[in-house]
């Protein structure tokens, strides 16, 4: 298992004023010759109203972040 994390500042809301978000992205080796990847994303220092913020968006975050692989795994099915 290979784990890295970072935190990050983002700037797309009013409603969400500090920006603290905290990510952390694991990859474990399934055994198959697959790898699971796992992203967890977590407000921190955030206010009632960012950290609910925060959780309105995660419906978004996960169909961009799904889109996103969607076509890099297309682009690897087309390089190989």
């Amino acid at each position: 298992m290979c784990s890295t994390s970072q935190t990050t500042k983002r700037t797309t809301s009013q409603s969400w004023k500090r920006n603290n978000v905290h990510n952390e992205v694991i990859f474990t080796d399934n055994h198959d010759g697959t790898t699971k990847m796992t992203i967890r994303s977590q407000p921190f220092n955030a206010s009632d109203e960012e950290r609910s913020f925060f959780e309105g968006m995660l419906e978004s975050m996960q169909q961009g972040f799904g889109g996103t692989f969607d076509q890099l795994e297309q682009y690897l099915v087309e390089t190989q």
